[in-house]
């Protein structure tokens, strides 16, 4: 009886041990996270108007058919386009292209936004700041500003 006091006790201390709080706080594996997109840097890119931009994007969870991204640009040299991210990819290109605007004599800067995606894959992962690069600040000069 006093080995079966020995081994409940034991079994007691090892159970109660494994179940005490994990120290390092609430750690976030990305498990329960569906496949999301966002740029791969919030940086400000430069392009001169005329010129084609090739902007880097993030897939969480490659996926296993093709899917498509919306993009908008907006201020003045507004414009909305898709581009296909391949099935596998974990990264690939949104390519810009910015036309010349004779009307636009200066400088200005734009944002360059994703919309949507299709095929369950979301735009951004909320909640965490670092994963969620959803826009982008690019500088496009004007033909005859100089610069």
């Amino acid at each position: 009886m006093k080995n079966i006091s020995k081994i409940i006790l034991v079994l007691f201390t090892v159970f109660t041990i494994s179940c005490s709080n994990d120290e390092l706080g609430n750690v976030d594996l990305g498990e329960y996270y569906g496949p999301y997109i966002h740029f791969k840097s919030g940086a400000k890119e430069v392009i001169p108007a005329g010129d084609t931009l090739d902007i880097p994007v993030s897939i969480y969870v490659p996926q296993w058919e093709n899917f498509t991204v919306q993009y908008e640009l907006r201020g003045s040299y507004s414009q909305t386009g898709t581009f296909t991210v391949e099935s596998g990819n974990r990264e690939d290109l949104l390519q810009l292209i910015i036309p010349v605007n004779p009307s636009i004599t200066s400088d200005v800067v734009d944002t360059l936004f994703l919309v949507s995606a299709t095929n369950g894959v979301t735009i951004g992962r909320q909640n965490v700041s670092s994963n969620n690069i959803i826009k982008k600040p690019i500088k496009i000069i004007a033909p005859d500003s100089g610069e």
